[in-house]
């Protein structure tokens, strides 16, 4: 059944083939417009500036495989109604979303990862580390997805309680673009805002991720510890974030109940 529910969200995505070069066309403008920046940067500095492309560069391609359709599918659902017949259907509509987001990162992964990946090796020595550091990477990418999919659909189940929840979503794209680190790393924040960035979530979703992938330029890419570090941060964060989606959960169910009683 799930495996209907990628397919036809692969379909979806893979249907617009304008708004793919558009996508295309954007993530390589943005990646020359970083490169540009950091040069300014780090202008004497020749290995921080080739670290800091490369960071840069890598967070750019994590976006399209990082990329979460289902907050606006269920508030959408919340708004007009339909999440009531969603909640009886034989499935977990939690999980149903999930699958979801895969079938849209399939999509990108054919559409965007690969041609943004090509083009990043041609034209900008993008860093491709070894087969066992891109493998262990992959596997801190996938807890990273999890957890923006918690994150965002916790968000969005909140839609039932307030009238208009966009506002909230775009707060929440706009904390994780921060947080992140997907465009500044948290070491050049100043100390108390990278206090702050290491205590929230968010820092696990492209900043640990993409420093795994270029370890390999200060030579510590068998440095397991690094990687098992990671993981276990990611893996706390899954099941925090697990419990409070299980919390909102239950009173979400229990206002539906209260809403539309037997």
């Amino acid at each position: 059944m799930y495996i209907r529910v990628i397919k036809n969200s692969l379909k979806k995505e893979l249907t617009y083939n304008w708004a793919i070069v558009f996508n295309i066309i954007a993530s390589v403008l943005t990646i020359i417009l970083l490169r540009s920046f950091w040069k300014a940067i780090y202008k004497v500095d020749y290995t921080q500036y080739i670290y800091m492309i490369n960071y840069s560069t890598i967070s750019m391609i994590f976006v399209p495989l990082l990329t979460i359709i289902s907050p606006n599918e269920m508030s959408n659902k919340i708004r007009n109604g339909g999440i009531s017949i969603e909640l009886i259907r034989p499935w977990n509509y939690l999980v149903n979303l999930f699958f979801i987001d895969i079938g849209v990162i399939c999509a990108k992964i054919i559409t965007a990862i690969l041609p943004i990946i090509l083009i990043s090796k041609i034209f900008f020595s993008l860093y491709i580390p070894s087969m066992v550091c891109l493998v262990l990477t992959m596997v801190s990418l996938m807890l990273s997805f999890i957890i923006l999919f918690l994150i965002s659909n916790i968000i969005s189940m909140i839609c039932f309680w307030i009238t208009e929840a966009w506002s909230l979503i775009l707060l929440l794209n706009v904390a994780v673009q921060f947080f992140s680190g997907q465009f500044i790393p948290s070491w050049i924040m100043p100390k108390w805002l990278r206090s702050l960035m290491d205590v929230l979530p968010f820092i696990w979703i492209y900043q640990k991720p993409a420093q795994l992938y270029i370890l390999g330029l200060n030579n510590y890419e068998y440095n397991y510890r690094i990687y098992y570090e990671c993981y276990c941060n990611q893996f706390l964060w899954i099941l925090v974030l697990l419990f409070v989606a299980w919390v909102i959960t239950s009173a979400f169910l229990n206002s539906i109940i209260s809403v539309n009683p037997l």
